[in-house]
């Protein structure tokens, strides 16, 4: 079984969230993945990681999840 290069998997990350601008740098001799959003209103709006899978989880959402700690179906201390 052929392993995939560290490029395809980023171009399947690139694809499985586009709204995100994500991209492999390199900082002392380390490589890391930087993941920004495309509008502010993201969250996260960046993530900064050396591992690809993490990158992955944190851009996933939380099942049942919510961005917004004001939505009506969030817990919300101010309307207990």
């Amino acid at each position: 079984m052929e392993v995939p290069a560290v490029g395809d998997d980023l171009a399947v990350v690139r694809a499985d969230f586009p709204a995100y601008q994500i991209w492999q740098e390199e900082r002392h001799g380390q490589p890391r993945y930087v993941a920004r959003g495309r509008s502010p209103g993201l969250s996260p709006y960046t993530v900064v990681t050396p591992d690809l899978d993490e990158l992955r989880n944190a851009l996933t959402p939380a099942p049942g999840g919510h961005d917004d700690p004001l939505a009506p179906a969030g817990p919300n201390i101010a309307r207990m």
